[in-house]
């Protein structure tokens, strides 16, 4: 029976196990420093399972709970405020995923790890550097969920079902995300203005910060309970789905890449990057850049902190 750990029992990480467990995909263990808290969203997510239809069962308490998982989901940290960056949030964040790491217990079933914690691409870097995981073994949600969102935003602009489009986000999550805009076709059609395009990338870099400001305090959470669930899912029933995701990989050619966004393969043996020779050069040259710097800096963390 496949497992799923999520280490964070706030909004983010009760979200994906909400999305994990009721849609039927897997076990969830809640697992957070605050154990109480952890126990009370997993009985609240169990007792909605009955009205979903959904088997799957969902416990919540501290880090013995992720013995035997096949995924681990990293979402403990700090949440961005009106105002911050998810730079901002990088020595307090680096703390508590090194002290997430430390507390993990040993007999993991050699799981596939997930980093949500932001800032993402360093964050997931740092774990790489930290554990030693395998390239194929460690991804960043991220750029998924910023691919989402620019669906959702070509829709509102357009008056066209979301699901119309195939739209692509490269790069960091985060500022230095890359949208790309020739990715905004319908059913391979060339439909949008480029000033419409040009818009909706402009609109999708911005939108995480403008739900932080719309919150007040707090930022998303179901959108990427949701990105959580569809990587896991990819996983569980080796999909074989390409989806842009933070990863560690050679593809790149760079001694000490740093977790960038990247089209991805993903499956029951791992996620693999796939060929990015096709990428426009200037989006691949700004992707190289963007890991050079993420790597350094995620150097430079592990010797603050």
């Amino acid at each position: 029976m496949p497992k799923v750990a999520v280490i964070g029992s706030g909004n983010v990480g009760a979200a994906a196990g909400m999305w994990i467990a009721g849609f039927g995909i897997a076990d969830v263990a809640l697992i957070d420093k605050n154990e109480g808290l952890a126990k009370g969203k997993a009985m609240d997510i169990s007792d909605s399972l009955y009205i979903l239809g959904s088997n799957k069962k969902v416990a919540g308490g501290g880090f013995d709970l992720a013995q035997g998982s096949d995924i681990v989901v990293i979402t403990a940290g700090m949440a961005r405020k009106p105002g911050m960056t998810r730079e901002d949030l990088l020595i307090v964040n680096g703390q508590i995923v090194k002290s997430v790491l430390n507390s993990l217990p040993g007999d993991l079933n050699d799981p596939v790890f997930i980093c949500v914690t932001n800032p993402l691409d360093i964050m997931t870097t740092l774990i790489h550097k930290i554990m030693n995981i395998p390239e194929n073994r460690l991804v960043g949600m991220g750029v998924n969920l910023d691919t989402s969102r620019m669906a959702n935003i070509a829709s509102e602009e357009s008056d066209m079902a979301r699901i119309a489009f195939s739209p692509m986000v490269l790069g960091a999550h985060g500022k230095e995300m890359l949208p790309l805009e020739d990715s905004l076709t319908v059913k391979g059609m060339d439909i949008l203005s480029n000033e419409q395009k040009k818009n909706i990338a402009r609109r999708t870099s911005k939108r995480g910060a403008e739900i932080v400001e719309a919150f007040g305090s707090g930022s998303a959470y179901v959108a990427p309970g949701a990105a959580i669930y569809q990587i896991v899912k990819a996983i569980i029933l080796d999909e074989g789905a390409i989806l842009p995701l933070s990863v560690i990989t050679r593809r790149l050619g760079i001694e000490n890449a740093g977790a960038i966004g990247l089209p991805v393969k993903v499956g029951r043996n791992g996620c693999f990057a796939v060929n990015i020779d096709n990428l426009p050069g200037e989006v691949l040259e700004k992707i190289k850049k963007i890991s050079v710097e993420i790597g350094e800096m995620a150097d430079k963390l592990i010797s603050d902190i």
